[in-house]
Parts: C-alpha cells; sequence; structure tokens
C-alpha cells in the first residue's frame, strides 16, 4: 500500500512539474542572443558580459525572434566628455527603408531621436534634443556608475528612459519596430552596455506626464504643475477601448473663457479631443489630423445642464465625474452622471489599437481614478 501511494505521489508530483515547465515555455519575453561586430572589446566584469565600443562600428544584435517591443539594457559612460558636445551612444533599430536612432548625448545628458536613410546620408530630426529632468547639461559625472535605459516602442509611440526618468516621444510616422534587429553605434566616446534584453513588455504601459502624483483615500491624484499636457497613456491598448471616465477637481476658479481640460483619442492617422471648458460649463468634441495640428471638424458640444448655461463650476474642491463614450457613429458626453450630449454621426474613426492623453490650458486641475475600458457601446442609430 505504501508503495503504491508512492508511486501516485512521484506521478502527481511529475506531472505538476510537466504543467509548471509548460507555463514557462509559454512565457518566452527575452530574445537570447549575443552581440557582434568590428570596433569593441567584451569582457567579464563579476557576472556580467560587457561590451566596450571604441569606433563608430556597429554592435549589433544577432537574435530578435518574435515581436518585440521593449528593450533594457544598461550603460556606463566610462570617461567625462565635458570638452565634446556631440559625443554620444547610439540605439539604432531598423524600419525596413530606414534607421530610427535614440542618440544618448554624454556631455549635455540628453536625448535625441532622428531617423536616418539607409545609407546614412540624410537624417530627419523625430524628437529634439531634451535633457534628463532636473540635469539640465554638465554630462554624467559618475563615469563608474551604470545607468538603466529603457526603450520601448509601437505605432504611435516611442518612449525612452534612463536612470528611472521618462519621455514619451510621439511616433507620427508610424515606424513599426516590432521584430527588429537593433544595433549600437558610438562617436567620440567610449562608453560601455550589458545586461541588453528584448521582451514583450507591457509593464512601460503607465501614465506619465507633467504633473505631481499624490494619494488621496487610496486613490492616485494627478496634479498638473503647468498649464500643458497633464498626463499621457504611453502605450496601444490591444483591441478597442471605447469608454474612459475620470474625476477632476478645478483647484481654482478660472476666470479666463478659453481654460479647458482635454482628453484625446488618437489611433495613429486621426485624433478626437474631447474637451471641457469650466468656465462655460461646457463639453464639446473636435477632430484633428494625426498631430493635432489640423481641426478637420466640428463635433458635438454641450453645456451642463444642471449648472446652468454659464459660470464655472463651484466649490473648487468638489470631485466632478467625467465620462465619454465613444463608437464609430455616436460620442456620448456625461457629467455627474448626468447626459450633456449625444452624436449619431458616422466619424469614420477605427477605435482599436487607440493611445489616449490628457491636456490642460490655463487651468492646473486634478485629475484621479483614469479608467479605460471596452462596453461594447453601440451607435445611437444609423445615419440616413
Amino acid at each position: 500500500m505504501t508503495k503504491r501511494y508512492l508511486r501516485l505521489s512521484i506521478f502527481t508530483l511529475v506531472i505538476a512539474l510537466m504543467f509548471v515547465f509548460m507555463s514557462f515555455s509559454t512565457f518566452k519575453v527575452n530574445a537570447e542572443g549575443t552581440f557582434s561586430g568590428e570596433g569593441h572589446t567584451s569582457a567579464t566584469e563579476g557576472d556580467d558580459l560587457v561590451y566596450t565600443l571604441n569606433n563608430t562600428n556597429a554592435l549589433t544584435y544577432s537574435e530578435t525572434t518574435g515581436e518585440y517591443n521593449f528593450i533594457t539594457f544598461k550603460f556606463r559612460p566610462n570617461s567625462y566628455f565635458g570638452g565634446d558636445d556631440g559625443a554620444h551612444l547610439t540605439l539604432y533599430i531598423p524600419t525596413g527603408s530606414s534607421y530610427v536612432s535614440f542618440k544618448i548625448m554624454n556631455y549635455w545628458k540628453a536625448l535625441t531621436v532622428l531617423n536616418y536613410s539607409l545609407d546614412y546620408s540624410s537624417a530627419t530630426t523625430l524628437f529634439e534634443a531634451v535633457n534628463y529632468a532636473n540635469n539640465n547639461g554638465g554630462g554624467w559625472t559618475n563615469t563608474d556608475e551604470w545607468y538603466d535605459v529603457k526603450i520601448g516602442y509601437n505605432t504611435n509611440y516611442f518612449y525612452f528612459e534612463v536612470g528611472g526618468v521618462g519621455f514619451n516621444i510621439p511616433n507620427t510616422n508610424h515606424y513599426d519596430l516590432r521584430g527588429k534587429q537593433p544595433f549600437f553605434g558610438v562617436w567620440a566616446c567610449t562608453p560601455s552596455v550589458k545586461n541588453f534584453a528584448l521582451s514583450n513588455n507591457t509593464d512601460w504601459i503607465k501614465w506619465s506626464g507633467n504633473f505631481d502624483e499624490s494619494v488621496e483615500n487610496e486613490s492616485i491624484v494627478y496634479t498638473a504643475n503647468d498649464t500643458a499636457e497633464i498626463k499621457r497613456l504611453n502605450s496601444t491598448f490591444a483591441g478597442s477601448v471605447d469608454t474612459v471616465e475620470f474625476k477632476v477637481k478645478y483647484n481654482e476658479v478660472y476666470a479666463g473663457d478659453t481654460a479647458n481640460i482635454s482628453f484625446y483619442v488618437s489611433n495613429g492617422s486621426a485624433v478626437i479631443r474631447m474637451y471641457i471648458y469650466p468656465f462655460w460649463n461646457l463639453i464639446a468634441t473636435e477632430f484633428y489630423n494625426a498631430d493635432v495640428t489640423v481641426k478637420t471638424a466640428d463635433g458635438k458640444g454641450n453645456n451642463y445642464t444642471s449648472i446652468g448655461t454659464h459660470g464655472v463650476w463651484d466649490p473648487t474642491n468638489e470631485w466632478i465625474t467625467i465620462k465619454y463614450e465613444f463608437a464609430s457613429k455616436n460620442n456620448t458626453a456625461y457629467i455627474n452622471n448626468e447626459l450633456v450630449y449625444k452624436t449619431c454621426t458616422d466619424y469614420e474613426f477605427d477605435f482599436s489599437e487607440c493611445t489616449f492623453f490628457f491636456t490642460v490650458w490655463g487651468c492646473k486641475p486634478s485629475i484621479k481614478d483614469i479608467t479605460l475600458s471596452n462596453n461594447n457601446v453601440a451607435p445611437a442609430h444609423t445615419v440616413v
């Protein structure tokens, strides 16, 4: 009897281990590969293989199997480039007809994103040089320190982060970099890189932007610290999203009648802007081109009837619930669960794989409890 139970226990353990290994084998996130190319040396430091670049030849990664959309690595400057403002380490990703490059400039402690032609004879600036947060120039003074770098990409946005400070970079040309073979290049410096990895990463999907973050009754509150972009969702959702809900607190009375909070939906080729004017109690929609520089059409707008047709929302410490529902043939807005407007116009807008972000102008509101969901919103009726 004891032997029988022993055999059953061993069999059960084997089956359990099989399921464990099967689950791990279906969750492959890192591409296994090595670097190759002229102009670099490699050496082991502790348990890490470190590559040091010493000229402008490419250091190329060998494997890119899978739809990888996220790159992580560590880099070390090795020396202080105080006399050469052009020294840089660059990660290149081919698009098929060009190269998108993420240039880390040592002296300025800044990032520039460029698109190079295949022969490198011409380049277009995709994102002008920007300093890393409070480190406005001066280079990396600690040349022995390893800095964590993260680069994410989809067809709407790039994401870049170094040392925990990140930037959202619009991918206005909608380059598809998934599954492409990345490589490094350097100019006028000899940095080192290690712990390079590729992954299908969803952890980088987060709200970020120019705001202060606090906690209020277990809710994260985002308060604009400038009259500019407050929050951006840094990636597309898989599938469709057709409902957004959030709470707004205006913090102060906005005498300027153009002060507004706007929520944007971008599908890569067009943008819907749903904006709220607190002074006018007005909520409305507009349509723009991909980079929000040209308005292509007006949508529906209306006043918040419970308040009236004029006068600010008061008191300013009240949380106001805003909800939008959007489908291909209708757009509906609610304030504090009251219907403000509903349209039934065919927008000819694809709401799948969209990106979402807020901007503010002339005001510094707080936003919390942001939710995006797919509620299968149906059109109000078919336009004939």
